[in-house]
């Protein structure tokens, strides 16, 4: 992903630069806004600051620019201004379909239109369960999801009314094509009209990969 910073100014520069930086962007600078103009096309960036009142004039030619779709499809423009638009400049920026204004390089400004990148959407892991009653010794079946840390929401296939909250479970196996893990647990939750508990891991016997 390339973002492309358009500013004389050294701080603003800095700034957009370091926190891009952080969200994993290549950043291109260019501090004359006609020399940037010619280079759009070779560029090709996924995104452009502009600090809009460094040039009052041509930001609207190179907005015009970007809507004819030589630099690339889906740029998107922002315009840095501490200072508002007047009210004609706000019309024709959204005319031109500028992404978004701000008038602040705080990170908070920044997040509201760049939301942070390197956030982990983790998704639960997905398991089959088997597990040992604890006092009639049967093996109970179903599926498991890791949805924290060494908390499992499981969904067993029998309705064990038995089992209860606080309930400490000797022996239970969890299994995927990646792992196999062994453990004892405590019961934590459970809802028994749709069978299910939720086991908080008290220790591992092993781990397999």
């Amino acid at each position: 992903m390339k973002a492309l910073i358009i500013s004389d100014k050294q701080e603003i520069i800095d700034t957009l630069s370091e926190y891009l930086s952080e969200q994993n962007y290549d950043i291109i600078v260019y501090r004359w806004l006609l020399k940037a103009l010619d280079n759009i096309e070779e560029i090709h960036p996924d995104m452009i600051f502009l600090s809009a009142n460094e040039y009052p004039r041509h930001w609207k030619t190179l907005a015009s620019f970007l809507q004819s779709g030589i630099g690339g499809n889906e740029i998107k423009l922002y315009l840095y201004d501490p200072e508002p638009l007047n009210d004609d400049d706000v019309k024709k920026a959204e005319q031109l379909g500028i992404s978004a204004f701000i008038d602040s390089l705080s990170n908070d400004e920044l997040k509201k239109i760049l939301p942070n990148k390197n956030i982990n959407v983790v998704k639960p892991k997905k398991y089959e369960i088997i597990l040992t009653h604890p006092e009639s010794g049967r093996f109970i079946f179903g599926t498991a999801c890791l949805s924290e840390p060494d908390i499992y929401e499981c969904r067993i296939n029998i309705s064990d009314k038995d089992l209860q909250i606080n309930q400490y479970i000797r022996y239970v196996s969890v299994c995927n094509n990646e792992e196999l893990l062994s453990f004892e647990a405590n019961v934590i939750d459970k809802d028994e009209k749709d069978n299910k508990i939720v086991l908080k891991v008290k220790d591992y016997y092993e781990e397999e990969i």
